[in-house]
């Protein structure tokens, strides 16, 4: 009574079970191989970089705060003299307050600059991870896609034991 028919099915549910477990498989070893040991091995070097940014944007940081110090030294040094009356020393006291102006202006470029370092390593960190994730995400899609046609086997089976009193068409044309 049907036998062949839910036998078929079954056959084909141990099938797609072996192809779920050799995707399984695949997916496990693209999950290591692409994604876990390659991160583990880039995480070194993303480390070193992030610590050479950090020495490099403190090093700069530095210096044009040190050179802002001394030329506002300067320049209060100059305004000290103007106020002590030598008018001679204005046109000195105007270009000393560019110059401060101008070291300010290149202090925030400085840090624009370093903010663009930052930013263009962090793009490539995730542009570098997504492309180590692909391969998995591919793999799981492929194994999800072996799911479906479980289901749709399963609904076969369903079916075609529903009622265990009735015999399907197929078996009464004897």
């Amino acid at each position: 009574g049907g036998t062949r028919e839910i036998g078929s099915a079954l056959t084909r549910m141990c099938m797609r079970h072996r192809s779920i477990e050799s995707k399984l498989r695949q997916f496990s070893s693209a999950l290591i191989d692409c994604l876990i040991n390659p991160l583990q091995e880039q995480m070194e070097e993303w480390k070193k970089v992030a610590n050479q940014l950090d020495k490099d944007h403190a090093k700069e940081y530095k210096k044009a705060r040190q050179e802002i110090k001394k030329k506002s030294s300067d320049t209060l040094k100059l305004q000290k003299k103007a106020k002590k009356g030598r008018g001679d020393i204005q046109p000195q006291l105007d270009s000393a307050l560019q110059d401060v102006n101008d070291k300010y202006l290149l202090l925030e470029e400085t840090e624009k600059q370093a903010v663009r370092k930052a930013l263009i390593e962090e793009r490539g960190r995730f542009c570098t991870f997504i492309s180590m994730l692909r391969p998995v995400i591919e793999e799981e899609i492929s194994m999800l896609g072996e799911i479906t046609h479980l289901q749709t086997i399963s609904d076969d089976l369903k079916s075609l034991t529903m009622d265990p009193h009735k015999l399907p068409s197929s078996s009464e044309q004897v």
